[in-house]
């Protein structure tokens, strides 16, 4: 079975590394050879290149050049030249399949796609349009918005299956263009669960309040409300303290919390290759992340998953994918409803509670993570698409 798999992204880049190699590898086992397209920076070929010499499959890798200003016009170029390459790929190749991980990649794929009749595999990953919207990078009643959605409405009608991130997501498609339901799949962001495995470490297990952070903040992410949430923590745990883990600036963290009106010392920021996560992860007992609900029944952060696995609670706000559903189904965290102290205050409450339970507490989160979000499960559901597309 002859696959493309197209990024618009490096190989090096976190995501790929969590939600795509890891996929492909586990799915080369099965028979599946795979071609790759993704686009790179001058920065990340050497280390992309490195990655793809270590996977444990041969895979016939190309790259093209990313550009981003001007911001459209290096988007249409990169469009442009990537149909282009996959049409020369899929003659080269003899590609039958093409995986099309998020919207631009499906834009590269389909023109190619229809005209040489390969299957069409839209793996959405939440719709972008309004992920933008949430993000403040599009506003709603604007050109740019009403264009993105069309075309992405135009992939969901051309593509032969497509997945959503989260029951939520599939709800709303089934209640808004139920005409789609068929072709429709639900593959949460999984989690390599031999990797994330609290029991791989040895930590002091102090009675203290451990609240751990990972990933980007600014477009998505509420930092100054996580440490609103956080501050209030102190009143309850006065030896407290929040690690960041992130490639910002932290300059940026420690500024924040002088701006709130919290010691510095309670903060720890920490960047991190991503084979030291999952060590970092287990000396907390507490995962947070806070982000703009604006639409959001399309997002399963990869993050919830690799805090559950790692043994941790999970603090969020409302709204966000299924992550109400998960935490209040399998008691694993708790959901503050919206940004103020009262609430801030009956969270930690239930986190106490919570942290009380010790091993039993961590053991349940495993198990949450291990039902919804382990790699192998993810791996299924592709082969099964991947079984459908080419059956």
């Amino acid at each position: 079975m002859n696959v493309l798999f197209i990024a618009y992204h490096p190989v090096s880049y976190p995501v790929m590394l969590s939600q795509g190699l890891p996929y492909m590898s586990g799915l080369s086992k099965n028979g599946v050879r795979y071609s790759l397209l993704t686009f790179e920076t001058d920065k990340s070929k050497t280390c992309s290149g490195r990655y793809i010499s270590e996977f444990g499959a041969p895979v016939k890798w190309r790259y093209l050049t990313y550009h981003n200003r001007p911001r459209i016009a290096a988007t249409i170029f990169d469009v442009t030249l990537g149909i282009l390459t996959v049409t020369y790929m899929i003659l080269r190749d003899k590609i039958k399949i093409i995986h099309a991980r998020g919207f631009i990649p499906a834009l590269i794929a389909l023109i190619p796609a229809k005209l040489f009749r390969v299957r069409l595999f839209f793996d959405t990953r939440g719709l972008l349009a309004d992920k933008y919207v949430c993000g403040g990078l599009l506003n709603k009643n604007g050109l740019s918005y009403k264009i993105m959605r069309y075309c992405e409405d135009l992939l969901l009608k051309h593509s032969d299956i497509f997945t959503v991130e989260t029951d939520s997501h599939a709800e709303v498609v089934k209640k808004t263009q139920s005409y789609l339901t068929p072709k429709m799949r639900m593959i949460p962001c999984c989690v390599d669960m031999s990797k994330f495995d609290y029991r791989l470490y040895e930590y002091s297990r102090e009675d203290e309040f451990r609240l751990v952070y990972s990933g980007q903040i600014g477009t998505w992410y509420l930092l100054d409300k996580m440490l609103d949430f956080f501050k209030i923590a102190l009143q309850e745990f006065s030896r407290a303290h929040f690690t960041f883990i992130s490639e910002n600036d932290p300059a940026v963290f420690y500024s924040a919390a002088k701006r709130i009106g919290i010691d510095e010392n309670k903060i720890i920021v920490r960047k991190a290759d991503s084979k030291d996560i999952p060590n970092l992860l287990a000396a907390a007992n507490v995962g947070v992340f806070f982000m703009n609900p604006y639409r959001r029944y399309n997002t399963f952060p990869i993050k919830f998953g690799e805090y559950l696995a790692s043994g941790l609670p999970v603090v969020v706000n409302s709204g966000i994918g299924d992550c109400d559903k998960m935490i209040r189904k399998e008691n694993v965290g708790a959901i503050v409803k919206d940004f103020s102290a009262g609430e801030y205050k009956i969270s930690v409450g239930i986190l106490r509670l919570l942290l009380k339970e010790g091993e039993a507490l961590k053991k349940r989160c495993r198990l949450a993570a291990e039902e919804c979000c382990s790699l192998e499960k993810g791996i299924e559901g592709y082969w099964s698409i991947y079984k459908d597309l080419a059956g």
